[in-house]
């Protein structure tokens, strides 16, 4: 009875070595396979650096990565995006609904809400991929920049930033605003 059981364990542990070896030849030979190391975006928010995974199928990782150089999306001050207007060198995507930026946002800012980032991807197309983005949201209990700015990263946009205080930030210091759909 002892020498069936070790038996089939041994040849259970020789079967399950050889479905493994198998497996992984056939996720490393498929385009569309699990990247076994799941590549990451680096972000900052202040002083606090965080690793965001980046989830682009492995076809799309070996094209883009010898292309793209990614820098860490980074968190903007109030001080540092007001400079940023003041010598226009930014495109600044408000992430809120639209009826939000309608009832006021940032002057100069246009509106892409995150949640119909997806259906309008085709218009960044047209966007030089070194153009200088920065993305607002609510603020500090809002996320969509960072997310959009992450997602922006991984399309091949060199320079994204994102503002993380936001839309209360920018109006508790009684910047301008703008009411409409006019940027």
């Amino acid at each position: 009875m002892k020498k069936i059981v070790l038996l089939l364990l041994r040849r259970s542990c020789i079967l399950l070595i050889v479905v493994c070896v198998i497996s992984l030849c056939y996720d490393f030979l498929t385009p569309k396979g699990i990247p076994w190391l799941t590549p990451v975006r680096v972000i900052r928010i202040g002083e606090v650096t965080q690793k965001v995974p980046l989830f682009i199928p492995r076809r799309e990782l070996k094209t883009t990565a010898t292309t793209v150089s990614l820098h860490a999306i980074t968190e903007v001050s109030l001080t540092e995006l007001t400079q940023m207007l003041q010598e226009a060198q930014i495109l600044l995507l408000d992430t809120r609904s639209y009826a939000d930026y309608c009832a006021g946002h940032i002057p100069g800012a246009f509106s892409l809400p995150y949640d119909d980032f997806i259906a309008r991807t085709a218009n960044l197309v047209e966007i030089d991929p070194n153009q200088k983005i920065v993305t607002y949201c609510e603020g500090l209990n809002c996320s969509q920049s960072i997310d959009l700015a992450v997602r922006l990263g991984e399309m091949g946009f060199r320079d994204v930033y994102f503002y993380y205080g936001g839309w209360e930030e920018w109006q508790a210091h009684h910047n301008p605003i703008v009411k409409g759909r006019q940027p």
